[in-house]
């Protein structure tokens, strides 16, 4: 009954999205979303299963620069449907599954010649800080912000970030994902190129009160015959604790690799990914990610919908094999995953193993006007299995929701 409301509300989207809109105003610049979105998670035994269903508003407003000055604001609302009638033990708390409104972005900014500098409340996009917009309402953060353009096709960014609003809740707080005090925010500085034949970015970080962390990945890409190209790709972090860290002492490393091979539309990969123990230290050698937990958003090359090693705050490796497709006009994606992850729990459980297997496919209902036309009806479901050696044995979740954008 549900996925039928949900429908009937896509269906209702689209009546009002065929009508053609009005030219925004020249000094004005205004975009939305509508979000309608059911979150159900299962488990074989040993946990209480939740779901919640939730209707959510995106509206960003933003000026044209004058003389390169600007500023814009981002507001999200997000209201639970149906969710009086789920017992409260049940009910989801992380779409959220309760009613939430929040002034994500308010920021001042100016844009000149490949220089971008804003200040106040804005979103991020950096391997271990960004958006996280799996839920509702994404997580957004407030500070200072550069993005320079440099010649050769390198980009400098720097960031000074003092608070963070996590996706469910309304408020900025000095306060990370991993603690229950306050740290005081972190400052990120990144290099990165992209060219024809493949991407590199190198990214330093320092989380108040925490860690260090260095991170580096790159990517290159080889023409093979019959329309197929082969893409190499690496990746490494390193992490220290701050003398004054809360977790006390951190030491962890990453290692990783990717193979794929595609034609057209179509790719195949092979992920790996490696964290070393290290006795003594938090977590036993674990990657500390302040901003990027509970929500699967780190860029390890075998982070699915519902694992990673990150996430799980343990060393070990994992194994990810991927097949994507999309159609030749960017309406149809799917992705379908199979994860083995090899975690090393404690010293007295030499190895707890646990698959995954994905199943995300998303269609876009309305026929874009360009390759780059944002507008869009898109039906998303995001599905995940998970078998483990260890309660609750098999664990499932679905993320279907349907997204409106103008």
């Amino acid at each position: 009954m549900l996925r039928v409301w949900m429908a009937g509300l896509a269906v209702a989207v689209a009546t009002l999205g065929a009508t053609p809109a009005p030219a925004p105003s020249a000094k004005l610049v205004v975009s939305g979303r509508i979000r309608a979105y059911n979150f159900t998670r299962s488990y074989r035994t040993g946990t209480t299963d939740t779901q919640a269903t939730s209707i959510a508003l995106k509206l960003h407003v933003e000026t044209a620069p004058h003389d390169g000055l600007g500023a814009g604001l981002t507001y999200y609302s997000a209201n639970p449907f149906s969710n009086g009638a789920i017992v409260p033990a049940e009910l989801e708390s992380s779409l959220p599954g309760t009613t939430l409104n929040t002034l994500a972005e308010a920021y001042l900014q100016y844009r000149s010649r490949g220089t971008l500098v804003r200040v106040g409340r804005q979103s991020l996009q950096t391997p271990f800080a960004g958006p996280a917009d799996s839920r509702t309402i994404p997580v957004t953060y407030e500070g200072v912000g550069l993005t320079q353009t440099l010649a050769r096709g390198w980009t400098l960014s720097a960031y000074r970030i003092d608070r963070v609003k996590n996706r469910t809740v309304a408020t900025f707080t000095p306060v990370s994902f991993v603690t229950a005090v306050p740290t005081g925010g972190f400052g990120a500085f990144g290099l990165a190129r992209a060219s024809k034949r493949g991407t590199f970015q190198a990214w330093a970080y320092r989380f108040d009160r925490l860690s260090s962390l260095l991170y580096a990945d790159g990517a290159t890409t080889l023409p093979l015959a019959h329309g197929w190209h082969a893409t190499a790709s690496a990746q490494f972090a390193a992490e220290n604790g701050l003398a004054d860290g809360v977790l006390g002492p951190v030491t962890g490393h990453l290692y990783g690799a990717r193979l794929a091979a595609g034609a057209r539309a179509l790719e195949f990969g092979l992920a790996y990914d490696r964290v070393p123990a290290v006795a003594g230290t938090y977590k036993n050698g674990a990657l500390l990610s302040p901003y990027t937990f509970g929500d699967n958003s780190d860029p390890l090359f075998t982070t699915l919908i519902g694992a990673s090693l990150v996430e799980k705050a343990v060393p070990g490796q994992a194994y990810v094999l991927s097949g994507t497709f999309s159609s030749s006009d960017k309406r149809f994606k799917g992705i379908l995953a199979r994860g083995r992850f090899d975690l090393l729990t404690s010293p007295a459980v030499p190895r707890n193993e646990l698959y995954e297997t994905d199943f995300d496919v998303a269609y876009n209902l309305l026929r874009p006007r360009s390759p780059n036309d944002p507008h869009g009806l898109w039906f998303h479901e995001r599905y995940f299995v998970q078998d483990t050696t260890v309660k609750p044995y098999t664990y499932q979740q679905s993320r279907f929701f349907i997204d409106y954008t103008w």
